[in-house]
């Protein structure tokens, strides 16, 4: 590493903060909550300079024990329209306790399922407010929705150009959370950014599209990395590339040395830990933020945070 390479700046794209999220807390899953002045202080602490920041994946204006026993997604009565409660309190409490955002960037949450037109007013109302705010999260997998439906069921993508704001995509081996409806919708908006999270779930499809993508506007983050290559190495997906899942650094590797101008760094944080919690759970290795740092210094930091830079459309202080 040069010394260059030692003082760039680290971004990660890719974190949650506030509240619980009500999907792992009700299975009884680890980790389910992370508050923002923690968050903070991790990536503070092991030298990261911003970190793009989102609510939990679910929100409370739905029932989501009602939806794991039904499927169906109803109101809890709890909010007026989903991530009512989550956006405000996201940025509220970045420009409350922070005073100033020098740190966090903050992406607001968007649901396809109810209240739409509510929630585009809201978040109209909050980028307009709020100027740090940069971008919008969509979780195709709690939403169960694909990435296409953002331009078919709404205008949030018009807004997103309004407001020069970034979208950050889940991407899964769902067939809702199919990363090729990122490319599809990355492609048909050529002027709004897009990153396919999650490396685009290791996609053979995803890749070979991306070696022909015309376009400078689609991204992808390798948040989730050493969770997911440790679901890869026991669970077969004739989906995936055919990588050591058993060396996630050779993977993120393969990636930076295919795709050098489209990836991020991300650590899903506090998703770089995932696992059901039970009376004969034993887990002998925890990871911490800081391992999550240390891997992103093996690789090129600079052309990454370049990366970062033309994902949100700036540079940062």
């Amino acid at each position: 590493m040069t010394s260059k390479q030692k003082d760039c700046k680290i971004i990660d794209v890719h974190t949650h903060s506030g509240g619980i999220d009500i999907s792992n807390f009700t299975k009884c899953k680890y980790p389910y909550c992370q508050d923002i002045i923690d968050l903070y202080e991790k990536g503070s602490n092991a030298g990261v300079s911003h970190q793009i920041v989102f609510s939990m994946p679910t929100t409370d204006y739905f029932d989501i024990p009602n939806y794991w026993k039904t499927g169906n997604f109803e109101a809890s009565g709890y909010s007026q329209f989903p991530f009512e409660h989550e956006n405000k309190h996201l940025v509220r409490s970045i420009s409350s306790i922070f005073k100033t955002n020098k740190y966090f960037i903050p992406f607001l949450s968007f649901s396809l399922q109810d209240k739409i037109d509510e929630q585009q007013k809201n978040i109209v109302d909050l980028a307009g407010k709020y100027p740090f705010v940069s971008g919008i999260k969509y979780h195709t997998s709690s939403d169960q929705n694909q990435a296409m439906q953002l331009k078919l069921k709404s205008e949030i993508i018009d807004i997103a150009k309004e407001f020069n704001l970034s979208f950050m995509i889940h991407t899964g081996f769902s067939n809702c959370s199919d990363p090729m409806s990122v490319i599809e919708i990355a492609h048909k908006n050529p002027e709004v950014n897009f990153c396919a999270a999650h490396l685009g779930a290791f996609s053979k499809d995803f890749s070979n599209a991306l070696d022909f993508y015309p376009y400078d506007n689609l991204f992808f983050d390798t948040s989730g990395l050493v969770p997911l290559c440790d679901f890869l190495k026991f669970n077969v997906n004739q989906d995936v590339l055919e990588l050591n899942y058993a060396q996630p650094l050779s993977v993120f590797k393969y990636y930076q040395e295919r795709f050098p101008e489209r990836i991020l760094w991300g650590t899903d944080s506090p998703w770089y830990n995932a696992f059901p919690i039970t009376d004969t759970s034993e887990y002998e290795t925890i990871r911490k933020y800081r391992d999550e740092v240390e891997a992103l210094n093996n690789f090129d930091k600079e052309q990454i945070l370049e990366n970062t830079y033309r994902f949100l459309n700036k540079r940062l202080d």
